[in-house]
């Protein structure tokens, strides 16, 4: 079954979206969304402690699955770090606003394309 661009677009996002679509999206996101995030991979990603860097991409829409439905405001992080054999992996995290918070959202899917450097998680 095919899907349209609409569609294929809620589940993956594209490689370089379009700048309005992201300035609308990041309207929907509290202005320190990535301060936010930063708290919460602090606070609660396993490996925080051999992080060898780290980068986010632009707000995106994100949909919501089956029990919540429609789309929501997310962003992507892409974390790199040292497994225990010494060889960098990278762990890529999707957190969505939603209720007045951000969510880690248990099964990201997302590549995280389009990244930049997340300075906000390096000054800890």
């Amino acid at each position: 079954m095919a899907c349209s661009g609409a569609e294929r677009q809620a589940f993956f996002p594209p490689d370089k979206p379009d700048p309005r679509e992201t300035a609308a999206v990041a309207a929907e996101m509290p202005r320190n969304y990535r301060a936010l995030v930063a708290e919460q991979i602090r606070a609660y990603y396993r490996y925080r402690h051999v992080l060898r860097d780290a980068k986010i991409t632009p707000p995106y829409l994100r949909y919501g699955g089956l029990f919540r439905g429609g789309t929501m405001p997310a962003v992507c992080v892409a974390l790199y770090r040292e497994n225990p054999f010494g060889i960098l992996v990278r762990d890529n995290l999707v957190f969505s606003y939603q209720d007045g918070k951000m969510r880690s959202i248990l099964l990201g899917t997302e590549s995280c394309s389009d990244l930049s450097q997340f300075t906000e998680l390096k000054r800890s």
